[in-house]
């Protein structure tokens, strides 16, 4: 009976233990399927992470290509601009060149010009003498016209007393 007894009493204290352990179990049965939600929330944000990553990847790169086109164009500006500063300086030089010209030339006009006026002058002065000596050529003509014409009435006149005679 005693035998029964303890073993009775052993076996309460198995069940009891035996429902310690199943409560014990539940709960850590509770615990991880916490823990399997919890994982499988963060496989999900890891998922949506790694996503979001590449999706980030992608614009960086985009982002980093438009960079490189952009330094690339930027490259070519600089090129060009350095073109067009050197053409404007030959520019600078061709015009500082043509302006020296023109003045030259305007100098050079300016002297023609004095040339021309001191030539009309001269001109203006040897016309003015060409019609002095004309005048007295002409005076000197119209003298001896009226010699000869005297001389040759004076002549013919001789003449025709002569042929009276």
């Amino acid at each position: 009976m005693e035998l029964e007894r303890l073993h009775a009493v052993y076996e309460m204290a198995l069940q009891d233990e035996i429902s310690r352990l199943n409560v014990e179990v539940a709960d850590r049965n509770g615990h991880v399927e916490a823990v399997n939600k919890d994982l499988d929330s963060f496989k999900l944000k890891y998922d949506m992470l790694m996503a979001e990553k590449d999706e980030l990847n992608g614009r960086a790169q985009t982002l980093m290509a438009n960079v490189s086109s952009r330094d690339n164009q930027i490259q070519e500006m600089a090129g060009h601009l350095s073109r067009l500063q050197t053409e404007h300086e030959g520019l600078i030089v061709g015009s500082e060149s043509a302006r020296r010209l023109v003045d030259e030339l305007k100098t050079r006009v300016e002297e023609l010009q004095q040339e021309v006026k001191r030539q009309s002058v001269v001109i203006s002065d040897g016309a003015e003498e060409k019609r002095e000596v004309i005048r007295q050529l002409c005076f000197s003509l119209e003298h001896y016209r009226s010699g000869y014409q005297e001389l040759r009435q004076a002549f013919t006149g001789h003449r025709q007393r002569l042929v009276c005679f």
